[in-house]
Order: structure tokens, then sequence, then C-alpha cells
């Protein structure tokens, strides 16, 4: 049986060059942020290689009369102020998104993702489950006033995300992350 083996030499002149693209993969310079790109949203802290921005919230799940009452507001919005007059532009965050924030969106470093999972897990596994209510229909704006949002408060229960917010800010300071808002209003 014969084998034929061909053997293969690239010279420095036979190597391919990078496409540009990958060549600036790694360019902050190139770092370019479109709010169409994230829904509308402005980045409230500078991408970082490495950097990973994460938040922690509680996923909110409704029922099916709930879910019609939102369509039909999101209707009556989209209706009312269409993105084409310029006056508004909505963006509606599917219903299976829904959640109740309980952390500042925080930038974090990859190798501290572990970390921080295991000590976040491990100081909310002392929480008991608890119910809420919700109450007033209200209209929200960020910090940074670059985004508006229409939520329903949380009335009772307000003490018991509040517990929440502390475990979550205390494993927070270990790594230097900003605390929730020191008047904390809690929304779906």
């Amino acid at each position: 049986m014969l084998v034929y083996v061909r053997k293969f030499c690239f010279r420095s002149r036979d190597v391919l060059p990078l496409p540009s693209d990958i060549l600036r993969m790694f360019d902050d310079d190139e770092e370019k942020d479109s709010k169409e790109s994230h829904m509308g949203r402005t980045r409230t802290f500078a991408h970082v290689a490495g950097n990973w921005a994460t938040y922690l919230s509680i996923p909110f799940s409704c029922d099916g009369r709930f879910i019609r009452c939102l369509e039909q507001l999101c209707g009556y919005l989209t209706d009312q102020y269409p993105v084409a007059t310029g006056h508004a532009e909505f963006h509606v965050i599917p219903l299976c998104d829904l959640h109740v924030t309980v952390s500042r969106t925080v930038p974090i470093r990859h190798h501290w993702i572990e970390p921080l999972t295991g000590k976040l897990k491990n100081g909310l596994s002392k929480h008991h489950s608890f119910s809420y209510q919700l109450s007033d229909l209200e209209v929200y704006c960020n910090d940074t006033k670059t985004r508006s949002f229409i939520g329903l408060e949380i009335l009772f229960g307000h003490e018991n995300f509040l517990e929440l917010v502390k475990t979550i800010d205390d494993e927070f300071q270990h790594f230097r992350l900003p605390k929730y808002y020191e008047v904390a209003n809690f929304v779906v």
C-alpha cells in the first residue's frame, strides 16, 4: 500500500493578511455605540473589554388577563404617539421579560462572575419567598434622564424587596460596585 504525503511549506510572503475587521476587533477607539443596537438605551458607563454589564432582577409572571391589559395599553400608546411623528419612541419589551429590578446595572469583570454569583446565591438563599401586591401605574425616568418607562409600583411587599436589596448591596460592596438607589421604588 502506498501512502502519499504532501508537504506544505509556507513562506512569509505566502501568508494571507488578516481582515481589517479582525485587526480592529479590540480597538477601543472603534467602539461605536448606537441607540438602535440597544433598543434606544444609552450606556451609563463606557464599554471596557473584559467587563460585563449586569443587573439582578426577579422575573414577573402574569396571567392572560394581565397580558391582554398590557397589550391594549401598548397598542393605545403606540396609536396615540406614533414613532413617525418624532414625538415619542416606544420600545415594547416582550411580556416574557417583565421583571422587578433589585440592583443597578453594574460593570463586572469576567473573573468576578463566579465569586460574585456564589456570594449572591449564598446570601439570597437565606431569604424566604414572599407575596407582593401591585399598585398604581406610574411613569418613571432613569438616573440619566435618557429613558422613561411605564411601570406598576409595588405596594405590599416593599419591605421584603428592601431586604433583598440590602443583601445584594452587601455583596456588591466587596467588589466596589454601586448600591441600589437611596429611595428605592420597586416596579414591574
